[in-house]
């Protein structure tokens, strides 16, 4: 199942750690996902801290965000792949501000599909 453009999409994100353990998102300071074609052009912005999250499965460290359909509409068909960045950001006194930011990012999303039916009305 590919990503459609104009079209509202859900997507589910499993936040794992760096020893490939799922994250319990409870425990995060702060979650941010990122949606991208090209590094230098975001097109959809998540943080948890602003409630743009829905914890699926806190233990698990499954998260849910919402792709609107007008962020979608940005999406060039022509660049066959989208991408996600997900920032975990954790308290840590071993570091600066306390907080460690762990970032994982070029997780391939999906293809990008235009689809006939999001024409319409």
């Amino acid at each position: 199942m590919g990503l459609v453009r104009r079209s509202d999409n859900t997507i589910r994100v499993t936040i794992t750690g760096a020893d490939g353990n799922p994250v319990t998102i409870s425990g995060l300071s702060d979650l941010e996902i990122v949606a991208y074609q090209k590094p230098r052009t975001i097109i959809q912005r998540w943080l948890m801290s602003d409630g743009d999250t829905v914890t699926v499965d806190d233990a698990g460290g499954i998260v849910d965000v919402y792709f609107d359909r007008e962020n979608t509409q940005q999406l060039d068909f022509k660049i066959k792949e989208c991408k996600l960045e997900v920032v975990a950001t954790f308290s840590d006194s071993n570091f600066e501000s306390n907080l460690r930011r762990e970032v994982d990012t070029e997780i391939e999303l999906s293809i990008v599909e235009d689809s006939p039916t999001a024409y319409e009305a």
